[in-house]
Parts: structure tokens; C-alpha cells; sequence
């Protein structure tokens, strides 16, 4: 129960000085007679004021219903429970006295007969009937606006509110609960229509600044072509896979190909330990296997780190993240077992430490790489050996190992693995 109830003493008084010629004026404005009395408090708790000329504050709170003790009469309407006095009799009423509530507590009448001054702290009461009244007020309210939907109404700010789907995204709308509903339909479709004007003048920006990132002057870029060619020449093809799935499932082509060309940027810091970029020695022969797979493993990380430092879009630093999920390099897992003379090898220390995929984007920069870096190995790729490869990746007995759980973990479309033999016809006319 509410502290209030466990405690009869009441807060500290104001200095009579402070009180007197206030008090009395206040009080003139009720009849002098007391009566104890059961209210039913609304959602909204006590708000004060004071005026700068006052030493006193007042306290209003709002009721739904009232009725004398032992009476039967019930008075419904617009009505307030008032206080007068200190800050410290203020803060006790704010905090103390409960909301949607019956209380019963001693009481003036306003001459207007609209109010009920306090003259001692509430206690709990009880009745059937405020009982039914009290229920019925908790009950939630729904209006419908025509071409809005449902709203709810919030009791405790006295709005109707309502959550719409906007450009993929949550927006609460809400007006007055006593407005005037085609007025707030039509303000609120104005609203719709700012937003969405934004909205496309933020496309735009953004599409600009992803065109800007894919110019190959981009000083990312060029690092990568001068230091690590072959992850360029990677990134590229990788960036055309790409951008052709964006198309075909209705994702961000331009993004997804931007994406692409900046997803191993990670691998400038150590260039040589990376496959592609090698022309001889390969110094993943004379490193232990945990070492190797941390080297391999670091590059999302170190990508995300670079692409921070220059300030590339959120949307691009998500795919360089994500763009081998949580996947093990499998390589150096089995190397490891190879090694370990029957010792227990924990696969946990050679997987990726990024995110799953959350975007479309990102699951295909994932499937197209994995799919880019597996056909360059093949020794024969010809497009009957591409295709029976893409079959496979879709396949359950190989979706752990080449990451097509990770699809399904962040909910992708199945249209993305249908489409991965259309890839293949767009590897084909690069080569």
C-alpha cells in the first residue's frame, strides 16, 4: 500500500505569518461547513502553483466522481480536490497520494460547487459503486480517425496517441483527446507530408554521399589498390554480385555495391596474410593456427575501426561488421585439431566476432563474398561447378560452415538464397 496510509503524521505547517491572509482569502471561496467525503482521483496526480506575490502554494487534482460518507448520492462531472500550504506539504501531496484511486478524507465544498478543499490527508476508502466508476475509467479508450487508425487514449497526459509504420519506421502521432478528429486527421496527414519531403531529401544526401564514397579516388580505396591489390580486385567483383541481388530482391543496389567495395578494408593492416594478396610465400605456413585465425578474424574489427577513423556512413560500417556474422574460419579450426594430438580444441577461438546480418545489404555483401572467394579457388570454375557450388551453399549439411544460418537468424527473405543462381550469370560476364 501506499506510503501515505502507513504514516498519520502530518508535514511540517508554513509559519503562520505566511498563512493567515492567504489562507483566509482562499478559504472565503468555500463553505465553512466540513464534511467527510469518498472521491475517486483521475490519471493525473497533484499539480501546484504558486504565484510570485504568494507564500502558499496550491495543489489541484482532478476527480472523476464524489460522494458524502454514508450517503447514496454519487456527483459526476469536472471536479478538483484543492490544497493550500507549504512547499513541503506540496511535495508529500505530489508523492504520496495515489492516482486512480478512492479516497476518503475531510472536506469544504466550493461555492461554485466545483472543487473540494482538503483539510486533513487522505486515507483509503471504499465503496461498490465508486468501485464501478473506478473500473470503468480504467478501461482503455480507442478512437478511430479516418485515415489514421486506432488511437489509445493516455489518461495520464489526456492525449490520444497511435504508433504508425513511416518509411519502415515507428512514428507515435497524437493530438487533444477533445479536438475535433477530421481537424487532427488533416494535421496530422501535413505532418505525413513534411516527413516525408524530408525523408526524401535525406535519401537524396545520403545517395549522393554513397556515390561519393564508390568514386575509386576515394582515399580508402586507393590505399587498397596500391597495398593490397588483390582485395581490391575482390572488392570489385564482390561489389557487382552485389549490387545485381540488391536489384533483383528490392534492396539499396547502391548501397549494397558500396558496401561491397569497403567490406575488407580491415585487411590493409596485415595485406600478406590474406590469400589474394599473395604471390609466393604463404606466412600462414609457419604460424600457429590460433594465431592465423586471429590475424583472419581481426579484419571486421579493424575494418570497423578504419571506416570510424574516416568517418564512413553507419550503414557502411554495419556491413564491414557483418559481413562474416559470427562464422568460424574453418581452415584453421581443422588445422588446430590436426595439431592438438587429441587435446580439446574450442571452435569459439576461430569464429568472427561480428553481428549477424540485420540488413538485406549485408546478407548479400556476406553471400556474395563467400561465393567470390570460393570459385576463385576452384581449379576448374566453369559455370556447371559455380552453379553446384551456389546449390550446396544453400543446402542445410552446409549452411554452418558457409554461413547461411546466419541468414536465417537474421530473418533474411528466402528470395535471397533463390536468387543466388543469378549470380552466377553475373559472374559469368565478368570473366
Amino acid at each position: 500500500m501506499f506510503g501515505l496510509f502507513k504514516k498519520k503524521e502530518k508535514p511540517a505547517a508554513a509559519p503562520a505569518s505566511a498563512q493567515s491572509g492567504e489562507m483566509r482569502a482562499f478559504a472565503a471561496n468555500f463553505h465553512p461547513k466540513e464534511m467527510t467525503v469518498l472521491v475517486v482521483t483521475g490519471a493525473k496526480g497533484f499539480a501546484s502553483d504558486k504565484a510570485a506575490d504568494e507564500e502558499l502554494w496550491t495543489a489541484s487534482m482532478e476527480l472523476t466522481a464524489w460522494m458524502e460518507d454514508d450517503s447514496p448520492d454519487i456527483q459526476r462531472g469536472e471536479f478538483k480536490l484543492v490544497a493550500k500550504g507549504d512547499e513541503t506539504l506540496m511535495n508529500f501531496l505530489r508523492q504520496r497520494v495515489p492516482r486512480d484511486f478512492i479516497l476518503k478524507c475531510r472536506v469544504r465544498l466550493s461555492l461554485d460547487g466545483t472543487s473540494l478543499l482538503l483539510t486533513n490527508l487522505p486515507e483509503p476508502g471504499f465503496d461498490p459503486d465508486l468501485k464501478a466508476i473506478l473500473e470503468e475509467q480504467k478501461k482503455p479508450v480507442a478512437v478511430e480517425v479516418e485515415g489514421l487508425g486506432k488511437f489509445m487514449l493516455n489518461r495520464s497526459v489526456g492525449v490520444l496517441q497511435a504508433e504508425i509504420q513511416f518509411m519502415g519506421q515507428g512514428v507515435q502521432l497524437c493530438f487533444d483527446k477533445d479536438e475535433d478528429r477530421a481537424a487532427c486527421g488533416r494535421t496530422a496527414k501535413a505532418v505525413l507530408d513534411d516527413l516525408i519531403a524530408l525523408d526524401e531529401k535525406a535519401r537524396s544526401l545520403a545517395a549522393d554521399k554513397l556515390l561519393e564514397l564508390a568514386n575509386p579516388n576515394q582515399p580508402l580505396l586507393r590505399r587498397l589498390l596500391i597495398e593490397a591489390p588483390g582485395t581490391y580486385h575482390h572488392a570489385i567483383i564482390v561489389a557487382n554480385l552485389s549490387e545485381a541481388a540488391a536489384e533483383k530482391i528490392g534492396a539499396n543496389p547502391l548501397l549494397a555495391r558500396t558496401g561491397a567495395y569497403f567490406h575488407d578494408i580491415g585487411k590493409l593492416k596485415r595485406p600478406l596474410y590474406f590469400k589474394e594478396n599473395q604471390r609466393g610465400e604463404n606466412p600462414h605456413d609457419h604460424t600457429d593456427a590460433y594465431v592465423s585465425a586471429a590475424i583472419v578474424t581481426s579484419h571486421t574489427a579493424d575494418g570497423l575501426a578504419l571506416a570510424q577513423k574516416h568517418h564512413l556512413p553507419p550503414e557502411i560500417q554495419r556491413i564491414i561488421v557483418e559481413h562474416h556474422g559470427d562464422t568460424p574460419v574453418m581452415y584453421f579450426y581443422h588445422k588446430a585439431l590436426q595439431q592438438a594430438d587429441g587435446k580439446p580444441v574450442d571452435i569459439k577461438d576461430f569464429r568472427y566476432g561480428g553481428n549477424r546480418p540485420t540488413t538485406k545489404e549485408s546478407a548479400i555483401v556476406m553471400l556474395a563474398d563467400t561465393i567470390e572467394a570460393a570459385v576463385r579457388s576452384m581449379p576448374d570454375p566453369t559455370p556447371q561447378a559455380i552453379q553446384r557450388f551456389i546449390e550446396r551453399l544453400g543446402q542445410r549439411e552446409t549452411a554452418k560452415t558457409l554461413g547461411v544460418s546466419q541468414m536465417q537468424i537474421s530473418r533474411m527473405e528466402r528470395r535471397v538464397l533463390a536468387r543466388l543462381r543469378e549470380l552466377t550469370e553475373r559472374w559469368q560476364t565478368l570473366n
